[in-house]
């Protein structure tokens, strides 16, 4: 499997690692803990990307608001640049 050649940059980059960490579901859950059973060897590397991951501030609510104002100002600009031409 592609995890056993993971290492902590990686970990940190994959989708269902972050989501075990930041959005855990049963399933998810259950998969990584088995993997880890059976493969102890990557207990430390996923231990590092865990810890400097949960360390991260994610606002997910921020973003998309900050995004529309962004957005929202390239289409008034535009609108005002046709309006000019």
């Amino acid at each position: 499997m592609k995890y056993t050649k993971y290492n902590k940059e990686d970990f940190l980059k994959d989708e269902y690692f972050q989501k075990w960490l930041l959005d855990p579901d049963p399933m998810v859950t259950r998969f990584w803990e088995s993997w880890l059973e059976k493969h102890p060897e990557k207990r430390e590397v996923i231990e590092q990307a865990s810890k400097i991951m949960r360390s991260i501030d994610f606002r997910r609510d921020e973003l998309p608001e900050k995004t529309l104002m962004r957005c929202g100002r390239i289409s008034l600009r535009k609108e005002a640049s046709a309006r000019v031409s």
